[in-house]
């Protein structure tokens, strides 16, 4: 009879959870570097941080539904491309803020947010400096279900002049 260390079982079960996504932005999920990345946003709830930024601003609403968090650290100095385009199939919005706290209830602290780049899958660009951190928040348009996890890619383009 082979025995499995239930420090192996534990890891197993635990880590695809906790890589996809936080659904509190006070506890991030942490990633780093440029790649894919999955989510699962299927049973989010909607917080009150994140829903009043005007970039966030479309079809008559700022409001992120069923969101989830990421901390991410930057490896590159430049133009960093965030986007859900042919990853999934959800009704996605990004936005993405400096890390260190949450953002304000009442809004201004978003560096960038989309809705609708590629169909229903967004995509946004914004400048990140090597070594830092900021806080991505993924969800859905305001009433779309969150009915499918699906991943997000993160890949530099030019560098910073």
């Amino acid at each position: 009879m082979k025995f499995i260390s239930a420090s192996l079982v534990l890891a197993c079960i635990a880590t695809p959870g906790f890589a996809q996504g936080s659904d509190d932005c006070s506890t991030p999920t942490p990633i780093a570097g440029q790649g894919t990345f999955p989510y699962d946003n299927t049973l989010a709830t909607t917080g009150l941080e994140g829903q009043s930024e005007i970039f966030c601003y479309a079809f008559a609403t700022s409001a992120i539904d069923n969101d989830v968090w990421f901390d991410w650290t930057s490896d590159i100095d430049g133009t960093v491309n965030l986007t859900t385009c042919s990853l999934t199939s959800d009704d996605t919005k990004l936005a993405v803020y400096p890390s260190g706290a949450c953002p304000a209830v009442s809004g201004g602290s978003a560096i960038a947010c989309n809705d609708d780049a590629c169909g229903y899958q967004s995509k946004l660009e914004f400048d990140a400096v090597n070594g830092s951190t900021y806080l991505i928040q993924i969800g859905n348009f305001p009433g779309a279900s969150a009915n499918q996890a699906g991943s997000f890619s993160i890949i530099g383009d030019e560098p910073i002049l």
